[in-house]
């Protein structure tokens, strides 16, 4: 569902079915990615451990966590990154495009 909002926005969309996946995306089209979205619960690589790594590439890169737990915001709190935020699922299309928008126009205004 993610990703056709998305896309219905105009984005291109790289869809990794694990946090694995995300980091071969990530290594192979780093100079392509404007943002990373990322459940925090995922197999192989959690999402947590997912931003360490990227962070390790570019520290500036807008990650966007998705949790349906609300105890994942306070965690997210306590990481002190201006460049991670938290939608809590569920999400409605127009807050979550919202955000996506907000997020992005901060990182080019």
């Amino acid at each position: 569902m993610t990703k056709q909002i998305l896309e219905s926005c105009g984005y291109r969309v790289l869809e990794a079915r694990d946090g694995r996946e995300a980091l071969v995306f990530w290594e192979k089209e780093k100079a392509n990615i404007n943002l990373i979205i990322s459940d925090i619960v995922m197999p192989q690589i959690s999402g947590y451990d997912l931003a360490e790594k990227v962070r390790r590439d570019h520290s500036k890169i807008p990650i966007l966590f998705i949790s349906g737990f609300a105890d994942r915001l306070e965690q997210l709190k306590a990481l002190q990154d201006k460049n991670l935020f938290f939608v809590q699922k569920p999400f409605s299309y127009d807050s979550f495009t919202r955000k996506i928008q907000e997020i992005l126009e901060s990182k080019n205004p």
